[in-house]
């Protein structure tokens, strides 16, 4: 990859960050939401009959939540794996894994719209939304699974043939 596309390296750190606090946020968001959290922040609101009443605007605050957490999450995903490494081997390798992940979600695009236009019951409305969500979601799992492979089990196993000669 062109080291002009790639972010500094000083990205990497906090892009594993975001990486750790944007699913814990999702997780919250969707997961009874804030409720819970306002239950352990004031756990005097309680009803006389132990449930808690809803803030005005918990339902929004939630979603604001959510939506936040998924764009750290995304961003953190760009900061760690866009960020320069010191390695030409590295680049190599991101650009193979990004090649292959987009290969394949091309791929499972055209699958997933085939699948939802010939599925029984259902509504045409919902296919390209399915369609983008599940492509989307296999390129990061397939970039992040052949960019490991290639780093941390092929490069060994190359290692210890060499070392073995």
């Amino acid at each position: 990859m062109e080291n002009k596309l790639l972010l500094p390296t000083g990205f990497k750190v906090p892009g594993l960050w975001m990486l750790l606090i944007g699913p814990l946020g999702v997780c919250i968001a969707t997961s009874g939401g804030l409720i819970n959290v306002y239950r352990v922040i004031e756990p005097t609101k309680a009803w006389a009959d132990g449930s808690y009443p809803y803030p005005s605007e918990f339902w929004q605050a939630n979603t604001l939540l959510a939506y936040v957490s998924l764009g750290i999450t995304v961003c953190g995903f760009m900061f760690f794996f866009f960020s320069k490494e010191k390695d030409e081997f590295i680049y190599r390798v991101r650009l193979e894994s990004l090649q292959f992940a987009s290969t394949i979600q091309i791929i499972l695009t055209f699958l997933a719209c085939i699948y939802f236009l010939f599925a029984e019951g259902v509504a045409i409305e919902s296919m390209i939304p399915s369609s983008v969500t599940l492509s989307a979601g296999g390129f990061w799992i397939l970039y992040i699974l052949r960019y490991s492979y290639i780093v941390f089990f092929k490069s060994k196993l190359n290692s210890e043939k060499q070392l073995s000669k």
